[in-house]
């Protein structure tokens, strides 16, 4: 996947992704994300309560979706042509290509394209936030708040909208 952001401090990417759509996933692979109405209700409830000092803020943790780690690996294949040299060189590939020019890669965490990528993303995050007190909202969808403190937080796959 090859992309231009003029923007962003490296404006060239070139990213490699899984063809999804050609793997199977059995479990549900949705994402509970924030819904407009919830982020609506997030930040109405900042405004009522700035009297009182809170504040509102965004976060996103593109790099967390991309070192999730797997329940189960997954395998994809690539053609050996399609590798930059420097790559093949780093990795000494070409003692790994197959005698029909494949190479195999085996998929040990979360990567673009990966049908099961934002679930895994969501268990992960939630894992790594209930033990400093945080949880989901019952009866919201991607609502978050602290079990001692005022902050809450909708979560939409790598974006959060914090209210503290």
């Amino acid at each position: 996947m090859c992309d231009y952001r003029p923007l962003k401090d490296e404006p060239y990417r070139v990213r490699i992704t899984v063809g999804g759509d050609k793997l199977n996933y059995n479990d549900d692979a949705g994402f509970p994300a924030a819904n407009l109405l919830e982020t609506k209700i997030l930040i109405n409830s900042v405004i009522s309560d700035s009297d009182r000092g809170a504040k509102f803020m965004c976060a996103d943790i593109k790099d967390h979706f991309l070192a999730t780690p797997m329940d189960e690996l997954e395998y994809m294949r690539v053609q050996y042509k399609y590798i930059p040299e420097d790559i093949r060189v780093r990795y000494q590939l070409h003692s790994k290509v197959t005698p029909d020019g494949w190479i195999y890669i085996k998929i040990q965490k979360g990567m673009p394209g990966l049908k099961q990528a934002a679930i895994l993303v969501y268990k992960h995050l939630k894992n790594c936030l209930q033990p400093f007190g945080y949880e989901p909202i019952p009866g919201t969808v991607g609502m978050w708040h602290h079990k001692t403190r005022p902050t809450k937080f909708c979560l939409c796959v790598d974006d959060f909208g914090i209210k503290f």
